[in-house]
């Protein structure tokens, strides 16, 4: 057993490589690299830099702290605690966690979120969420321009760009809202993609799959101009079976506000498809709007 406490940890040690049964992590910021070989890891209110492709034999529980991926993870059972974080490193980079089972009560944040697991449960306030990680302001197929709402699943508000993406695979990124003024747009949202080969359960109203575009800037001034919202982004779920009472969600970004000016228009909302072979979560469903 390795535990780290109160220091930076670079592991393996000197360049060479570590197996461990059980690999703790408490109170430290630490690195990882693919010559630790464990077949547990357990980390708390810790900040881990997973520096190339995990894979553990057994478990992952991260119980508090934030995590940043720049390659994969792979293990049986991954546990997200509620004050725990998974981000990337870079935009380019996407958050892709591969394992059987995962019990999700934390936050994992990235423009491109891919998760792919036998059985998925988002517990508490749960959430995957791409909003606000798309194409910046005034970028983007559907980008908006004057304070216009940027398009991508639907127009945005006073938008002349036309909706693109796809129907039944959505995977890609709303567009940026249109500044004007000097107040910018909202940025878009990005992408998040669910196979899950077992069941996938939300469980609870607070729990979210979430691509929405942020809102433009109020105008900075009572005559001034505000900018557009930005457009949301892709969720894509595929799973065998569907069930729990959460949100998924890819809407568009409200436009900023002003007294007396022009006010921004709100963006177009996103993109949203959900196979599922059992949808006991559908029938409920109820459907939102931009």
């Amino acid at each position: 057993e390795a535990t780290a406490d109160l220091r930076r940890l670079v592991l393996p040690l000197e360049g060479g490589s570590l197996t461990l049964d059980h690999l703790l992590l408490h109170s430290c910021v630490a690195e990882l690299s693919p010559s630790v070989s464990t077949t547990h890891i357990h980390s708390s209110a810790s900040s881990v830099s997973v520096e190339r492709s995990l894979a553990v034999a057994g478990s992952v529980d991260l119980q508090s702290g934030a995590w940043t991926l720049h390659e994969p993870i792979k293990a049986n059972v991954l546990t997200l605690g509620a004050t725990a974080a998974l981000h990337v490193n870079d935009v380019a980079t996407t958050l892709d966690v591969r394992t059987v089972r995962y019990t999700h009560a934390g936050l994992a944040a990235a423009r491109t979120i891919s998760i792919t697991a036998r059985e998925l449960t988002l517990v508490g306030s749960g959430a995957f969420d791409a909003s606000g990680r798309g194409d910046a302001k005034d970028t983007g197929a559907g980008r908006g321009s004057g304070g216009g709402g940027a398009s991508h699943g639907g127009m945005g508000g006073g938008s002349t760009m036309a909706p693109y993406g796809s129907l039944e695979l959505p995977s890609s990124r709303g567009s940026g809202g249109g500044s004007a003024g000097g107040r910018g747009g909202g940025a878009g949202a990005g992408t998040v993609n669910l196979t899950v080969s077992n069941l996938l359960f939300l469980d609870g109203p607070a729990t979210l799959v979430g691509a929405n575009g942020l809102a433009g800037k109020d105008a900075s001034s009572n005559t001034g101009s505000a900018g557009g919202g930005g457009a949301g982004g892709s969720v894509y779920i595929d799973a065998v079976r569907l069930a729990g009472s959460g949100k998924v969600q890819a809407a568009g970004g409200g436009g900023g506000h002003t007294t007396a000016g022009t006010g921004g228009s709100g963006g177009g909302g996103g993109r949203i498809a959900i196979h599922c072979t059992t949808c006991a979560s559908l029938a409920d469903a109820s459907l939102g709007t931009g």
